[in-house]
């Protein structure tokens, strides 16, 4: 959870390799310390000039300038201070939705960070049997773009030139009867869950978006041949 809120490698490696002449190497990812993790990321930050990721909009409340890298690590305090609880919430339902809405009641921590974290542990013993990774996703703006355009859906374009989706109480089941359709023709590949039929429709409107020049833009440029 600490790495996705930066989601920057050299951030993770100065979290994870900290060293004190007094308490030897000090592991900030699994031993939390809000005070020096903000002393160690600033110093990066005035070397490096960067801490955070460019990939996502990552929330951390408003303040003066220079106070991201402080909201965000007393955000990852309360929810530390709560990590006990979060790891009873997986073994009292072993739910990807479930331990999602706990998450996102969380200060700075939004329905699609929480969902890449549920994600994540996915991959872990906490949630390696959750029961609901084949009927439930959390759509982000993206995928719902997407399906919208799987579905050939009409999509009025808002100020700021970006297509809006209509948001209908029916999402999930459409993204579940594609997750049918993509196990019964590709039997051959591991088993396909929502969260990946999530992604992939993400992924295919930023590829659609550009092969037919529709409104809104890409943060990034491909500078292949």
């Amino acid at each position: 959870m600490i790495f996705r809120w930066f989601n920057y490698i050299p951030t993770g490696e100065v979290l994870w390799n900290y060293r004190s002449d007094q308490e030897g190497t000090c592991d900030l990812l699994t031993r939390w310390n809000e005070k020096l993790a903000v002393q160690l990321l600033r110093q990066q930050q005035k070397k490096h000039g960067k801490v955070f990721t460019g990939a996502y909009m990552i929330k951390a409340g408003n303040g003066p300038p220079g106070c991201k890298i402080p909201n965000v690590c007393h955000s990852i305090s309360k929810v530390w201070a709560e990590r006990k609880r979060l790891v009873q919430v997986c073994k009292d339902d072993c739910r990807l939705q479930y331990l999602w809405k706990e998450l996102c009641k969380f200060d700075n921590l939004g329905g699609f960070m929480a969902y890449e974290i549920v994600c994540d542990l996915r991959y872990t013993y906490l949630l390696s049997n959750a029961s609901d990774v084949s009927t439930w996703t959390n759509l982000g703006p993206g995928a719902n773009r997407g399906l919208a355009r799987v579905l050939g859906e009409e999509m009025p374009v808002n100020k700021a030139g970006k297509m809006i989706p209509t948001i209908r109480p029916d999402r999930v089941e459409q993204v579940h009867k594609l997750l049918l359709m993509v196990r019964k023709k590709l039997p051959n590949m591991p088993r396909f869950e929502m969260r990946e039929i999530e992604h992939s429709l993400c992924e295919f409107f930023k590829y659609d978006r550009a092969l037919f020049n529709l409104p809104g833009k890409s943060k990034r440029k491909y500078k292949g041949a």
